[in-house]
This record gives structure tokens, C-alpha cells and sequence, in this order.
């Protein structure tokens, strides 16, 4: 195994590393990677590790709770005349790749095994860092010693292949499915606003920013009251199937989080005559358009609590009159109403995990 200088065999992983990477990030892009250092108690530690790292390139970070990034695996060893570092990468779909680095010192090993990581995790980091302290001091040159090394292993080869590179996952994976119970009042503008419960089915779609669209689909029963007149009393009830549209989500990945949203209703009013002479049953078709604010409390993983609070304006303002003439109006669609509703969902996720969400 042949020893080669430290600047010659690092210059020759830039090239490589630049060379080789099938496709480069926008400068402004951060790239996260989980990390797990392990090294003996007087080489440098994890927090020195990573601002060597951060020296070769100010785009990679350690990812949070949740997001979906590779790991890397740094492994320090001291022999009797040397230091290797062991990197193992392993990338979304859970291929991993393992190297080995031969350097003369601790401080040799964290300066190779730092660069060849960047080197990996962004592209752009493959030119040598402009002139700066080093995060931790140079040991004193042992006598006899002309110049320091880093080798990479195996023996055949000084350039440290990326591994492959996985498809990139669709902007919208993973996806969450869901199923919801709500109870409230899903319209104030009923007689009484009585208390009502829904069910619904979910598709929402995990992005690493603001913009995750939410879609719920269900049925709403929003209970029935009684509107009373001088000939008789009108009992109203409404039943609609509800629609719900989401884009935004603040803050993303925490455990409470908002939505502006949007709500479309098509469903039936119906009333019926009591405590009057001949009374009778009439129907109107229920159309509406709404808007709303959803907050969501995650409580376990794919577990949440949610509220809703927002506005209903009908888009047609039926009647129903007791007869004959002059009629009588019994009740009279209003012209705005309001939304309240709490409930819970429990959901899956498809094409992914979330946590690796």
C-alpha cells in the first residue's frame, strides 16, 4: 500500500467527487444528512468534527426530526502507526456504501474523512477551502516524518466513490391517508344551531416547505332545529357532503400546526310543517362555499386532534312558508353562517416514511 501526500490524494477526490456526482443542487439549497461519529477520547469529538466539516462546505446540516436525508456513519480507529476512518453512507432507499481512510494522525483522519463527506453530500464542495485556522490544532511532526497522509482503501483506487445516487422521490411522497370523526356545529345559520357530527377520508401530501396540499372528503349531518311562526313550526334539517381544500401549513413539521382552507358543500335542506293544519315536507338542494382555519395537534405519530372554525355562505337562499296566501315564512336560509367543529384523525402513510417525516 503506497503512502501519497495529503494535498495530492484530497485534490484528487474533489475531482473525482465533482466528476462523478450526476447532478448539483442550487447554492442556496441546504442538504441534511443524519450523523453518527465515533472516535477515541483524544481525537477530536463530534461538534469539532462537524466544524471541519462545515469548513468544506456551508450547505451541509445535520437533519431534524423527521426529514427524509441519508445517513453517515464516521468511525475513528487508532493503530499502532496510524488512524483509520471508517465512512459508511447509506442513502434513502437504505443501499449503503463503505471506505476506508489510512491517515498519520487524528487530526489527519478528521481533515480527510470531513472533506471526502462533503464531498458527498454537495458537489460544490469539491475546491479546497480558502486558508483559515483548522478546528482543532495540528499535533506536533513526529522526527523523521517529511509530510503527512491520507490514503484511501482499497489499495487500487484513491478516489472514494459517491454511492448511486437514488432517484429523486416525487415532491409529494410520502403521502398520508386518514380517517376522521368531527362533532360541532357544521352551520350556525339552522334554528337553534343544533349540534352535528361528520365523518371524512384524507389525502395529504408531506413537502419539505410551507406549501402541503391537504384534500378531505366526507359527509355532514349538521343536525336539525325548529324555527317557530304564527301559523305553525318549521323543522329544519341539513344533511351535505363537504369538501375540503388545503395548500398551506405553518409552521411544517411541528406538533401544532395551521391551515388556511377552503370549503365547497352540495348536499339537502329539508323542512317539514308541524303544529299546523296539513303539514307538509319540501327539500331544496344545499349548495355552499365556505372558508375556514384548521389547526392540528399531533398527539402520537399519524394520531392528531383537530379544530376547525370558519364561515359557510350559502349560495342559494331557500324558503320554506306555511300556505295559503299570504304565505308565512317558516324559516329562510340566511345569507352567512358559521362552522365549529373538533374531532380526530388517524392515518398511514404510502410511498415513504415520514420519520426517515
Amino acid at each position: 500500500m503506497k503512502l501519497r501526500h495529503r494535498s495530492a490524494v484530497l485534490s484528487a477526490l474533489a475531482h473525482a467527487g465533482w466528476l462523478l456526482w450526476p447532478s448539483a443542487a442550487t447554492a442556496v439549497e441546504r442538504v441534511p444528512f443524519y450523523l453518527e461519529y465515533v472516535a477515541p477520547a483524544n481525537c477530536a469529538d463530534e461538534e469539532t468534527w462537524l466544524r471541519e466539516l462545515a469548513r468544506r462546505s456551508s450547505r451541509v446540516v445535520k437533519a431534524r426530526d423527521g426529514q427524509a436525508a441519508p445517513s453517515l456513519r464516521v468511525a475513528l480507529t487508532e493503530l499502532d502507526a496510524s488512524v483509520e476512518a471508517e465512512l459508511t453512507v447509506t442513502d434513502l432507499d437504505g443501499h449503503a456504501t463503505k471506505r476506508m481512510l489510512s491517515a498519520s494522525s487524528c487530526a489527519e483522519a478528521v481533515q480527510g474523512s470531513a472533506w471526502v463527506s462533503a464531498l458527498w453530500l454537495d458537489p460544490s464542495a469539491s475546491e479546497q477551502p480558502a486558508a483559515e485556522p483548522s478546528a482543532f490544532e495540528e499535533p506536533p511532526q513526529r522526527a523523521g516524518e517529511s509530510g503527512s497522509a491520507v490514503v484511501v482503501r482499497p489499495a487500487e483506487s484513491a478516489v472514494w466513490n459517491p454511492p448511486p445516487r437514488s432517484p429523486a422521490p416525487s415532491a409529494l411522497l410520502p403521502l398520508r391517508v386518514g380517517a376522521s370523526m368531527q362533532g360541532g356545529v357544521f352551520f350556525t345559520g339552522l334554528p337553534g344551531s343544533p349540534l352535528g357530527f361528520a365523518g371524512f377520508l384524507e389525502l395529504r401530501a408531506w413537502r419539505r416547505s410551507f406549501v402541503a396540499p391537504l384534500l378531505r372528503l366526507g359527509y355532514v349531518s349538521a343536525g336539525s332545529g325548529v324555527d317557530s311562526s304564527e301559523r305553525g313550526d318549521a323543522h329544519v334539517a341539513l344533511a351535505t357532503f363537504r369538501a375540503l381544500g388545503c395548500v398551506l401549513e405553518w409552521p411544517r413539521e411541528a406538533w401544532v400546526s395551521l391551515r388556511p382552507c377552503a370549503v365547497w358543500e352540495l348536499g339537502q335542506l329539508s323542512g317539514s310543517g308541524e303544529q299546523t293544519t296539513a303539514g307538509t315536507k319540501a327539500t331544496a338542494t344545499w349548495h355552499s362555499l365556505g372558508a375556514l382555519g384548521r389547526a392540528t395537534f399531533e398527539v402520537f405519530p399519524l394520531v392528531s386532534v383537530d379544530a376547525e372554525a370558519g364561515l359557510i355562505f350559502p349560495l342559494v337562499r331557500d324558503r320554506f312558508v306555511f300556505g295559503p296566501e299570504p304565505s308565512v315564512t317558516g324559516y329562510a336560509t340566511p345569507a352567512l353562517g358559521g362552522t365549529v367543529s373538533l374531532g380526530f384523525t388517524i392515518g398511514a402513510t404510502l410511498g415513504g416514511s415520514k420519520s426517515t417525516p
